[in-house]
């Protein structure tokens, strides 16, 4: 058996369209033909074409399948959505305790400048007469060769005070006290992280 369809036509065809998945309208002078119409006409029979109910089934399952796979990608979103919000103060508090850590380490080695933290105090204080910063003994004597040099630390007393620690400082002034603390940045970096 072939798969080849033979048609003579006595005149030329005029224009072809497309109707559906199975009938094709052909246009001759004196009348339309379709598919089906040619098929009898050849003498063949529907074999190998797909009944259109089938393929109207096929369809409306694909259409299904669709839709489903829809409802689930939205349901799963919304899974992951609410684990995160469950879980977002305990992801911002193991991220902060990463950060302490690392801080922490780098304390210890004294891989910090004492400069940059008092600038930040300094930066926070709406008055710079009468100022009075307390740092750890430790700071204070790495911090003794930038005191001449430094013109932002001139009228400034430092004093040393062992219950400060390292990479920490005390700016006291008329108007009030300043504290940075590494507990206190990773606080403020928690709160962040919870409202992010």
């Amino acid at each position: 058996m072939s798969d080849q369809i033979s048609i003579k036509l006595s005149k030329p065809i005029k224009s072809v369209s497309v109707l559906d998945y199975q009938q094709t309208f052909i246009e001759s002078d004196s009348r339309h033909i379709t598919s089906e119409t040619v098929l009898k006409e050849a003498g063949s029979s529907n074999e190998g074409l797909i009944p259109r109910q089938d393929i109207d089934n096929q369809e409306n399952a694909l259409s299904q399948a669709c839709q489903t796979l829809q409802s689930i990608t939205e349901k799963l979103q919304n899974f992951c959505d609410k684990i995160f919000m469950e879980h977002q103060e305990q992801i911002a508090r193991l991220s902060v305790e990463i950060a302490g850590k690392i801080l922490n380490q780098k304390v210890e080695k004294g891989d910090y400048e004492i400069e940059t933290i008092i600038k930040e105090v300094l930066s926070k204080s709406p008055e710079r007469h009468d100022i009075e910063i307390h740092l750890n003994p430790d700071d204070l004597t790495n911090l003794q060769n930038t005191l001449q040099k430094e013109p932002l630390f001139a009228g400034i007393k430092f004093t040393s005070n062992p219950n400060i620690g390292r990479a920490e400082c005390l700016l006291k002034s008329p108007k009030g006290n300043i504290e940075l603390s590494i507990n206190e940045h990773l606080e403020q970096i928690y709160e962040a992280l919870k409202k992010a």
